[in-house]
């Protein structure tokens, strides 16, 4: 996972707490979070999590924070005790998830372990106000560390 030094959107969701809440941000429309989320290219620092996940980078948490979505990382925390221990040994180094938010707001969260590849993890959300339509997110190990980031982050 590579720090980026000029990440902008990392001093954006520390020095604006307008553009951090515990739920969904009024101030953000979907269109300005995807944006936003496109400029995270690297990280400038790890924040620690719990249950699974020990870490999230700067794109993750401004995510969170912003879309109010830690039940998300929540959901796929609670996936990594079984993942750890997966005969795909892929599945304990790097995982590929993907929410898929559908117009009725019931979702999709799928994990893989490569692309191409059928999904190992397929949970169905039942509703959810998650203001994107489709999310991706890793999950790799790094010196004993789970790490949640964006694609863009790696």
């Amino acid at each position: 996972m590579k720090t980026d030094p000029k990440n902008t959107n990392a001093s954006k969701a520390q020095s604006h707490p307008e553009l951090t809440a515990t739920d969904s941000n009024p101030k953000t429309s979907p269109q300005e979070l995807a944006a936003n989320l496109d400029g995270f290219t690297g990280t400038e620092h790890y924040y620690r999590y719990w249950y699974g996940i020990s870490h999230l980078t700067d794109g993750v948490k401004y995510l969170a924070d912003t879309a109010g979505c830690y039940w998300l990382l929540d959901a796929i925390g609670s996936y990594q005790p079984e993942l750890a221990k997966h005969a795909d040994d892929r599945l304990r180094c790097m995982q590929f998830w993907r929410l898929v938010v559908n117009a009725d707001k019931t979702a999709v969260l799928t994990c893989v372990a490569d692309s191409g590849e059928p999904p190992v993890v397929t949970q169905r959300i039942d509703m959810t106000d998650f203001p994107l339509p489709e999310i991706r997110i890793w999950v790799g190990c790094e010196e004993n560390r789970r790490i949640a980031l964006l694609p863009g982050e790696y």
